[in-house]
């Protein structure tokens, strides 16, 4: 360690203590960790002379505060992954298809209509059970069916009642898609501090944190597609700067008596023989442990105590 590196660590704190020993051929020095360290008298003129930065020490205040890392030039803005904390907006929209390949739901309104045996004609909506009831033929499983396959179902159950003669001939047309059920699992959400979030609906609570948005829009798909017959398109839209986990971090704080402070969800760190800078590096670093994007700390001197030095013999 040279002079210069012990200067900035230790000596001009409230905790740097500098004795002279019983043995006439040294110095003996207790860094900010408590660590002994052999020093010259040439050592400590040059950290009692030295132009360097201020140097933390105890009774010294300083305001904190914690940001996701702002985007720098070239960065992708779609690379950042969601954090606890995040609000977000959820809303599920259909998925474009072949209408021949749509699967009947709950809710939707189906045509029924015979060509050449018109007062059977019928206009239903499917119920919850997913299913529908006919004349003559009586309820009929709608849901999850493609309006072909359900065609070829009502003319087999026609066929079958003997009161049609020959190819019943039914149409079946999705005439009205409910969209309210994609509606009501639609929600601005905040992501809960164990990462995940619930919507209507769902079975089961989803994982988003450490996700980027277009991972995050295929697991709300996949699980929503457990409750729909169709899979919808989940669009996101995050708000990242209105994360509350990191905002609860700021905070003004007084180094204690042992050169430490307490940061929320980071705990004790020593801070007494350092400067500014390097406290930030240290907080950045324990910070980024618990996140998943690069935070931005911000620290600085709300009141200084000035410099002193103890000296034992």
């Amino acid at each position: 360690m040279t002079s210069r590196r012990i200067a900035t660590c230790a000596l001009l704190t409230a905790l740097a203590f500098v004795s002279a020993g019983c043995a006439s051929d040294g110095i003996t020095m207790l860094d900010p960790q408590g660590k002994t360290i052999d020093v010259t008298p040439e050592d400590v003129h040059g950290m009692t002379h030295t132009d360097g930065p201020y140097l933390l020490q105890v009774g010294d205040e300083i305001d904190l505060a914690f940001r996701v890392a702002t985007l720098k030039k070239g960065d992708d803005p779609w690379d950042y992954r969601i954090e606890p904390g995040d609000s977000m907006e959820v809303r599920m929209t259909p998925r474009g298809s072949d209408a021949s390949t749509y699967r009947i739901d709950a809710g939707d309104v189906i045509g029924i209509s015979f060509l050449n045996n018109w007062p059977l004609n019928a206009i239903r909506t499917v119920r919850t059970d997913g299913r529908i009831t006919l004349a003559e033929v009586g309820d009929v499983q709608a849901a999850g069916m493609t309006p072909d396959q359900l065609q070829s179902v009502l003319t087999d159950r026609y066929i079958a009642t003997g009161i049609i003669q020959g190819d019943p001939k039914v149409t079946v047309n999705v005439d009205f898609v409910n969209l309210d059920r994609l509606e009501s699992m639609s929600r601005d959400v905040t992501v809960r501090g164990d990462g995940k979030i619930r919507l209507p609906q769902f079975q089961d609570d989803v994982l988003v944190a450490g996700l980027t948005i277009s991972e995050a829009s295929k697991a709300l798909e996949d699980e929503a597609a457990k409750a729909l017959k169709n899979r919808p398109k989940a669009t996101i839209v995050l708000f990242p700067g209105l994360n509350a986990a990191l905002t609860s971090m700021d905070s003004r704080v007084e180094v204690r008596p042992d050169g430490r402070i307490a940061v929320p969800r980071i705990g004790d760190v020593q801070v007494a023989g350092f400067p500014l800078e390097e406290v930030e590096l240290t907080l950045k670093d324990h910070i980024e442990q618990q996140t998943h994007n690069p935070v931005d700390v911000l620290t600085r001197l709300n009141r200084a105590t000035g410099s002193r030095i103890y000296v034992g013999g």
